[in-house]
């Protein structure tokens, strides 16, 4: 799937793509996941349907069910698709010389970017497993990433699960808003300048008294200060501060 394809939303104006219709023999589940997300960059993920992605292929639904036993199996092979886009970037950009470090730092730059080119499907497989194969080679990756440093099993879980999930608890959760009706994105966007900055009175002074930086803080800016901070956390963790690691 092409990034101009994708890119830009997960909502657009409301449409039929007319395209000739496809005999399902000729399906394959690469075919639907690549229809299932194009549909989702012009309409949203509310648009996705088996009734509407047969409309668009020009099949009934059921020709899906010899690929995938449900809707949500599609899901989670559409959340695949976004984790190997990502994937494909950092195995290519990958040194086997680089430092842990810099290898977090990649797979967070690139998982940043695929939820910004996929937004609608970020958004619709937020905090899912999928258990697809982009995803373990990810999950493998990663491990093998922190493994390395020696901690014990344990720990390097406890490390790991903190990448992965900050990783994608911030990328997502940025998804989600980019996936909302463009007046409710503005809505959004717009509520630090329309209600914090506007606050009168003694009620909330702290607030008041940083309102400029939380006007010009970005989502970009909050998750690289979010990574560079846990990286130093495991930093510490290495180093032996005892209190580093504690919950």
């Amino acid at each position: 799937m092409s990034e101009r394809m994708s890119r830009g939303a997960g909502r657009g104006p409301r449409r039929t793509r007319e395209r000739p219709g496809v005999r399902a023999s000729s399906l394959s589940r690469e075919s639907i996941v690549e229809a299932a997300l194009e549909l989702m960059a012009r309409e949203g993920a509310g648009a996705l349907t088996l009734r509407r992605l047969g409309s668009e292929l020009g099949v009934d639904a059921t020709a899906f069910y010899r690929h995938f036993p449900d809707k949500d199996s599609l899901v989670l092979a559409v959340g695949d698709h976004v984790a190997g886009w990502a994937l494909e970037r950092v195995e290519a950009q990958r040194d086997d010389a680089d430092d842990w470090r810099d290898t977090v730092r990649l797979v967070a730059r690139t998982s940043w970017q695929a939820a910004k080119l996929f937004p609608a499907a970020a958004a619709l497989t937020f905090a899912r497993t999928t258990g697809e194969v982009a995803e373990r080679r990810m999950v493998e990756l990663l491990l093998a990433t922190v493994e390395p440093l020696g901690l014990d099993p344990a720990t390097t879980v406890r490390v790991y699960r903190m990448f992965g999930d900050a990783i994608l608890a911030i990328t997502q959760s940025n998804a989600l808003l980019q996936s909302l009706e463009p007046t409710l994105q503005d809505k959004n966007s717009s509520a630090w300048s329309r209600i914090y900055a506007a606050q009168q009175g003694d009620a909330f002074p702290v607030t008041r008294r940083h309102v400029a930086e939380l006007l010009s803080v970005t989502e970009e800016d909050v998750f690289e200060f979010t990574i560079e901070n846990l990286i130093r956390g495991v930093e510490a963790l290495l180093e032996g501060d005892p209190t580093a690691g504690n919950g």
